[in-house]
């Protein structure tokens, strides 16, 4: 696998963290200060969003701006959190350093260790195959 795949790969793992920092910081992500339970998925996407601004030259923290205020605009619109991910694919394939930098904030990058995280009321997290989880009210297991 060449480096733009492995870059693909990254970029898209990262997704569901930047969507957590945009549902939870809004438009204010790249001016958020970081909050106290740094492991959450929102803040690994905050600190995603924030590091390449912060490494980026100005025409990089503009698209990344202009892609965020138009994901938070528009939450579930796959194209807008696209825009997001692409914003921060460009900016890692011009500068190798940040792209090992960024890996290393996403968990499944840092060390082969495995983190879970599970986000929600009634959310399930496991580090391994548990079989069937069931959750909601009313649902009743047979002998």
């Amino acid at each position: 696998m060449g480096m733009g795949a492995d870059r693909d790969d990254f970029v898209q793992d990262a997704g569901p963290f930047l969507t957590e920092a945009l549902t939870s910081y809004g438009d204010e992500v790249l001016n958020h200060a970081e909050v106290a339970t740094k492991g959450t998925a929102a803040n690994i996407g905050l600190r995603l969003l924030q590091t390449t601004a912060a490494r980026g030259g100005e025409r990089v923290r503009n698209r990344l701006r202009d892609a965020v205020e138009d994901a938070v605009a528009a939450p579930g619109n796959t194209d807008a959190a696209g825009a997001v991910r692409q914003a921060i694919r460009a900016a890692a394939s011009k500068d190798p350093e940040l792209e090992k930098e960024l890996k290393a904030l996403l968990p499944a990058y840092a060390g082969n260790r495995v983190t879970v995280i599970a986000s929600g009321e009634r959310s399930v997290a496991a580090g391994r195959d548990i079989g069937i989880a069931i959750t909601g009210d009313g649902h009743l297991r047979k002998p």
